[in-house]
């Protein structure tokens, strides 16, 4: 369970599972935790609304506008920077990740937030949010 993106109520955010080893069964005696493809981990804000902000900086808005675009008046602009300097940071981390899938299209755009956009789109296919699928597809977290 954590807080919801807009409000402070709670959703799920994954799910904990335990291989029992109790009354001689088979299990590990573990437990492993496995989270929704939407969810980024340690945060509240959602995958489609990080694949949104990069959709809208890449297409030429500034991080402070394609923030306050999504509307997010729980969170702060603050935490949209945070955010965005962590898809900075990771765009090594995401680009090796999409290599395994496809190899880099090629791209007129030098910039390389630009760059991590259209390899996105090109080894995951049109689909509603980029980075959901990332984690879904390649069983990776957003982040490193």
């Amino acid at each position: 369970m954590g807080y919801a993106e807009h409000d402070s109520s709670f959703v799920v955010r994954g799910r904990r599972f335990l291989c029992s080893r109790r009354f001689r069964r088979s299990g590990c005696g573990r437990t492993f935790c496995i989270r929704i493809a939407s969810v980024v981990a340690d945060f509240t804000v959602r995958t489609c609304t990080l694949s949104r902000m990069l959709l809208a900086v890449v297409s030429g808005l500034c991080v402070k506008a394609a923030w306050e675009q999504r509307a997010l008046s729980a969170l702060s602009l603050r935490s949209g920077y945070r955010l965005w300097r962590r898809i900075i940071v990771s765009q090594s981390h995401l680009r090796a990740g999409l290599c395994t899938l496809s190899r880099p299209p090629p791209c007129n755009d030098d910039r390389p937030v630009a760059q991590l956009l259209a390899h996105l789109q090109h080894a995951l296919g049109p689909v509603d949010c980029l980075f959901a699928n990332f984690q879904l597809t390649l069983q990776r977290h957003l982040f490193v």
